[in-house]
């Protein structure tokens, strides 16, 4: 069973950043000017509007923005988070997943086999956005993936297993993700 990420607290900061906690304890403070794009978002770029902003799992906005969870989670730790829980991270818990095979199937696709059973293929064109992931829409680049417990590249980017366990566990079921983008 693959842990589920949500926001349980959040402080605006000024501007685009905010302080995030996450129900895992990881916190940290990120800035999401970059993360501004496509028409739902527009009216974010405004810091008042921006500010406008409620907690439910996730940040959401009155015109109905938001992001996943696992978005924003993976932004903080980018950010240098830290967890303030008292004890250490399970690794070994089995509420964490790790990719054991994956296979390049053309373009932006993979399928993908987790240590839990569950498999079948992503695309992951829409995911290939931030600096450390501009070399991946090279099809040959993405391509050239191996399996190190997830996806990961040779110029250091990779997905969290549990945000790609997530995905295919959405898209098999038929629900629509937690994010607009």
């Amino acid at each position: 069973m693959t842990m589920l990420v949500h926001v349980i607290e959040a402080q605006h900061r000024g501007g685009h950043r905010v302080w995030l906690r996450f129900n895992d304890g990881l916190e940290g403070e990120i800035d999401l000017s970059t993360a501004l794009r496509g028409p739902v978002f527009q009216p974010l770029k405004d810091p008042e509007y921006f500010a406008r902003f409620r907690l439910d799992d996730t940040l959401t906005w009155p015109n109905g923005a938001d992001y996943a969870p696992e978005f924003l989670y993976d932004r903080v730790i980018e950010a240098g988070g830290k967890r303030v829980t008292s004890g250490s991270i399970p690794w070994n818990d089995p509420a964490f997943v790790h990719v054991v095979e994956a296979r390049y199937r053309g373009g932006y696709r993979v399928w993908l086999r987790f240590d839990d059973g569950l498999e079948g293929e992503l695309d992951l064109e829409k995911e290939l956005y931030g600096e450390v992931f501009e070399p991946l829409k090279d099809p040959e680049f993405f391509g050239s993936f191996v399996v190190d417990d997830t996806l990961t590249w040779p110029n250091g980017a990779d997905f969290a297993p549990e945000y790609l366990h997530e995905r295919l566990t959405v898209m098999r079921s038929g629900r629509s993700p937690g994010v607009d983008r």
